[in-house]
């Protein structure tokens, strides 16, 4: 037992404030069907500092959906564990729900990304190769470790952009299942992340890219697919913002309980400013901890830009891929807390 278990103790990261911030989420609403999360705060290995207050409770800060995710394999174990009269670890629980949702997520993001590259190439070999290098050779991979809700809202934009690929590349075969399941996972990215609204952007630009030569009517009837899809994640945010927060539009950060955080997010828009030069370089090049010293393997991706814009064939896919990156960039570039 102690050789099974000790590999898994290194592999395991505690996602401190940040995770714990949507994890004591999912035990509140599971263990006392409220989103108020005042019985944690004190409680060892729960506590967070990622949290909002209002009206004289405590809740998470974060954007619902990782938490909502979380919510129906927590009450199987919570239950199961109640059923059998065994107690809950807490590091069993934490790390059971970040394997069965982020770690899921992380799978499934390789799924479409390697559907896409099978797009790009007639090779057998290469699409896994290319795969595996994104899966594994940035920080999709550590990030898959803890419970945050970056790989679900990156593999929910992975998966809508399959779905509107494969749409193009069949251009006489547009089921409205494809941009309905596109809405759908557009929604969800939002409902998990709120800053991939810039990345949804583009990707309902690219949408109506598609669909362009299908006419208006097409562009309408497949927009409203798409629509519709989007409209179970955003019920879900707003239903959850309104019980919470008193407002379908209002939002944690606008009740951030840490002075420190609330004056940085009172400044500009929600925390964010203009582009800084430097910060851009700390998070690209800085030894310390730029994105292309974690990821060398993003080194090679400027040439697939180059050759993907010359060529034509593949130039919108390439230039939302382009934007998709660069506006994450530079909205970090402008974050008071990069």
């Amino acid at each position: 037992g102690y050789v099974l278990a000790s590999p898994l103790r290194r592999l395991y990261q505690d996602p401190r404030a940040n995770g714990n911030s949507r994890l004591d989420l999912v035990r509140a609403i599971v263990e006392h069907r409220s989103v108020q999360i005042d019985p944690y705060l004190a409680a060892p290995d729960w506590s967070s500092k990622d949290i909002a207050h209002y009206r004289g409770h405590y809740y998470s800060d974060k954007a619902p959906g990782s938490s909502l995710l979380a919510v129906p394999f927590y009450f199987a174990l919570y239950h199961l564990a109640q059923g059998l009269n065994l107690p809950l670890a807490t590091q069993l629980i934490k790390q059971s729900l970040t394997i069965l949702v982020v770690g899921v997520s992380f799978g499934l993001a390789g799924i479409a990304m390697y559907r896409i590259a099978s797009r790009l190439t007639a090779s057998s070999h290469m699409p896994l190769i290319a795969t595996l290098a994104v899966a594994l050779g940035t920080m999709l991979w550590p990030y898959s470790a803890v419970f945050y809700g970056h790989v679900i809202a990156a593999s929910f934009l992975i998966i809508a952009f399959d779905l509107l690929f494969a749409a193009r590349v069949r251009p006489h075969a547009h089921p409205g299942w494809h941009f309905f399941a596109a809405g759908l996972a557009m929604g969800g990215a939002f409902l998990t992340e709120y800053t991939t609204a810039l990345v949804i952007l583009g990707l309902l630009v690219y949408a109506v890219y598609v669909l362009k030569p299908d006419g208006l009517k097409a562009i309408i009837r497949y927009g409203a697919m798409g629509a519709l899809g989007a409209v179970p994640p955003l019920l879900l945010l707003m239903s959850y913002n309104f019980f919470t927060f008193g407002s379908p539009i209002a939002l944690g950060y606008a009740n951030l309980a840490n002075q420190t955080f609330a004056t940085g997010m009172s400044g500009g828009l929600m925390g964010i400013h203009r582009p800084q030069l430097g910060i851009l370089y700390h998070i690209t090049l800085d030894p310390k901890f730029g994105l292309l010293w974690l990821s060398p393997v993003l080194l090679l991706a400027p040439i697939g830009y180059y050759m993907g814009i010359k060529h034509g064939e593949r130039r919108a896919e390439s230039l939302l891929s382009a934007y998709a990156i660069g506006v994450m960039l530079l909205m970090n570039a402008g974050y008071y807390l990069w």
